[in-house]
């Protein structure tokens, strides 16, 4: 419980509104755009799972910046 008596939140994240855009090329290769938006309800840094577990990812961004 955090110091001032107040009830802890249930996660440490939430997620809001989300739009996934998925172009699937004639290869069977596909591209996926998501953009979403986090919620988190603590300080510090946050975790936050995007994907399951053992998903492929070719490369990642965010604000148009290399991660």
């Amino acid at each position: 419980m955090p110091p001032d008596g107040s009830c802890a939140a249930p996660a440490r994240h939430a997620l809001s509104t989300a739009e996934l855009y998925v172009e699937v090329a004639e290869s069977g290769t596909a591209h996926a755009r998501i953009e979403l938006q986090v919620r988190v309800l603590e300080a510090g840094w946050v975790a936050v799972p995007l994907l399951p577990n053992g998903t492929a990812v070719s490369s990642a961004s965010a604000d148009g910046r290399a991660i």
